[in-house]
């Protein structure tokens, strides 16, 4: 595991600026990408970056990147296991759908590199996939 968002999950608390809900979101989040990496290494992928912005509309981006062969089988257990948490909804359908198109787009040249899931909390997610 490259990333632990638990570390910066209880610094929220002191950073100004923020709304107090927004935070509350942003706290929550974090805590299910905390729980969630483990599973995701288990299906194939490491969450390797989080950025996290705060303000009235937070903004969470998380970059990750296969290690290896990945598991849809995997990514739709740990879906249907936590059906009311959307940042895991967010994450694990969007590599579902990366999944999907890797096949797609890698030739002999170019490899997938890293998936970035970014979202405005309560917003659709913004997904982009990195050929190298």
């Amino acid at each position: 595991m490259g990333f632990d968002p638990r570390k910066i999950a209880g610094t929220l608390g002191t950073v100004a600026g923020g709304a107090a809900a927004g935070q509350e979101k942003v706290k929550a989040a974090l805590g299910e990408l905390a729980l969630l990496s483990n599973s995701l290494s288990k299906a194939g992928w490491d969450l390797q970056e989080l950025e996290v912005e705060l303000g009235l509309t937070p903004k969470l981006t998380a970059r990750l990147k296969a290690t290896g062969e990945t598991k849809e089988d995997q990514l739709q257990q740990i879906a249907k296991e936590n059906p009311d948490k959307k940042m895991v909804e967010a994450v694990v359908t969007s590599l579902i759908q990366a999944n999907k198109l890797r096949g797609s787009a890698e030739n002999g040249t170019l490899k997938l590199q890293d998936v970035e899931v970014g979202t405005v909390l309560g917003a659709i997610p913004n997904v982009v996939l990195r050929f190298k």
